[in-house]
């Protein structure tokens, strides 16, 4: 395991003006990776920091989604639109303030998926707090503000805007930004 260590890096160590030693310079490069290895001494990564996966989303006739999402700032989402008999749909989300006990409107995502070949893959990026959503995929990219509740965002819901056939709406789910 690397050795962290803090007082070869210290602001009384490191002053404008002063020269980098060999041994700050060594601390400079093995004190990042010392505190992702748990080094003794070294300060810990917060466990939300880790803990990317939120849940797997699946939306067949119905919509689905995820709550308590306070402490992100958004989520990044793996979309697919799975062995459906329907060839293009469009995707729809709803958010909530509250964990769920109100929503908002659907809201159109504003890109289709195009199930041709049986699947189909977006990556979308959804800012709780900013209402910004992102997204690219097989049939190209879309950007836009969605309406967001008073204070931002703790749960959304996804939905086909119809009939997926046999299929479903498959969602993997990831934190960015957690804040506690």
């Amino acid at each position: 395991m690397t050795t962290y260590n803090a007082s070869t890096v210290s602001n009384t160590a490191i002053a404008s003006g002063k020269p980098i030693t060999l041994q700050q310079g060594r601390a400079l490069r093995d004190n990042p990776i010392a505190i992702i290895e748990g080094a003794s001494g070294a300060p810990s990564i917060v466990g939300m920091a880790l803990d990317l996966f939120l849940g797997t989303i699946t939306a067949t006739a119905t919509e689905s989604g995820l709550s308590g999402l306070g402490d992100l700032d958004g989520v990044m989402m793996f979309v697919s639109l799975e062995n459906s008999t329907v060839t293009s749909r469009l995707l729809e989300l709803r958010l909530s303030g509250d964990n769920g006990s109100t929503w908002g409107s659907w809201q159109n995502l504003g890109h289709a998926f195009d199930n041709a070949d049986g699947k189909d893959v977006d990556f979308g990026f959804l800012g709780l707090k900013s209402g910004k959503y992102r997204a690219t995929g097989g049939r190209g990219g879309t950007a836009l503000t969605l309406t967001l509740p008073s204070g931002g965002a703790n749960a959304f819901q996804l939905r086909a805007n119809g009939s997926i056939g046999t299929g479903a709406i498959i969602a993997e789910c990831f934190g960015l930004g957690a804040t506690a």
